[in-house]
């Protein structure tokens, strides 16, 4: 019998002489329970390691991030809104979260705290994507000459990296044309001139404002780098628009695919499957709604590939069994 403790909110459980408390509010919580109640000490550690591993995975990258049940923090600060939400989605679709945290931990060293809480919203709105490192991307229009449009004395070639003293830029959102180093989404470079149009990477501590107009579309900076031009077509908008989401294009590093991230996930060649475990396989399946954290507990618990295990969910393989 699995040495255990159910509490009025969690349950302790006790595996390899170390205990291991989950809230009810954890969604391990129910793979846990029923690992318990089948006395299955395989799948009490895989739920187990799937919470570890989320642990170690935010730990990783970041000393400043840390996650408790359903909650994010920052130090000792809880981070809420679509952010938050974005890290868990990614945390149970099995994706890199690197570029998330690391983004997220640049972000909170922003001085602004209205830049902190609209800067996510925006690139999500907008489409930007988040590089490796953890910045972002956008766009900006230029002269033919690749100086700045509005003074025409800022040189904006690819490679160059243009900034200015923070508190010279204009921070109030309501100030829609005002000092500062611009950049834009793509539906914004329709309502403004410039034959040319370059892509900016940008630190998320130095962004000072996205600016009210224009649905909320531009931002002013303190500082970018010119990472690339993109070719403008007959319509005078980019003839291709930044990846969404993230993207690598423009990264110095090696990322992290969603192979290498789940590299503790590894099948066992020597892992023999009986009819009594595809059952249970399937009968787990068809019970819980979160089915990236099934795929994970399952690998984990019979020791088999992803592939493995869709083939028994899709009664690719064990057809006879029922």
């Amino acid at each position: 019998m699995i040495s255990h403790i159910i509490g009025t909110h969690s349950v302790t459980v006790f595996v390899d002489a170390n205990s291991h408390t989950i809230s009810k509010t954890a969604k391990t919580y129910p793979l846990v329970m029923q690992a318990i109640k089948d006395n299955d000490i395989n799948a009490l550690r895989a739920a187990v390691n799937i919470r570890e591993n989320v642990y170690n995975r935010l730990k990783k990258y970041s000393d400043n991030i840390s996650i408790s049940e359903n909650q994010i923090f920052y130090k000792d600060r809880e981070v809420t809104g679509l952010i938050s939400s974005r890290i868990f989605e990614m945390l149970q679709a099995e994706l890199d979260i690197k570029p998330m945290v690391l983004f997220l931990d640049k972000l909170m060293s922003n001085p602004s705290k209205r830049a902190v809480d609209e800067l996510f919203g925006f690139l999500d709105a907008c489409n930007l994507p988040i590089t490796p490192d953890g910045n972002f991307l956008a766009y900006k229009r230029v002269r033919d000459d690749y100086k700045d449009v509005h003074s025409g004395t800022m040189d904006n070639s690819v490679g160059k990296v243009l900034e200015m003293p923070r508190n010279m830029v204009d921070e109030d959102k309501n100030n829609t044309c005002s000092y500062g180093l611009h950049f834009c989404s793509y539906d914004y470079l329709k309502h403004f001139g410039g034959s040319r149009i370059m892509v900016l990477e940008i630190n998320p501590a130095d962004v000072v404002a996205i600016p009210a107009d224009y649905n909320n579309s531009k931002g002013r900076t303190c500082r970018y780098k010119v990472v690339d031009e993109i070719e403008v077509n007959e319509y005078n908008m980019p003839s291709k628009q930044i990846t969404e989401g993230y993207t690598d294009e423009y990264s110095e590093e090696d990322t992290e695919d969603s192979e290498q991230v789940q590299d503790s996930v590894k099948p066992n060649p020597s892992a023999k499957l009986t009819e009594r475990d595809v059952k249970r396989i399937r009968e787990i399946w068809e019970t819980y709604t979160d089915k990236s954290l099934v795929v994970h507990h399952l690998m984990l618990t019979h020791g088999i590939s992803r592939r493995q295990l869709m083939r028994i969910i899709n009664r690719e393989s064990w057809k006879n069994v029922h």
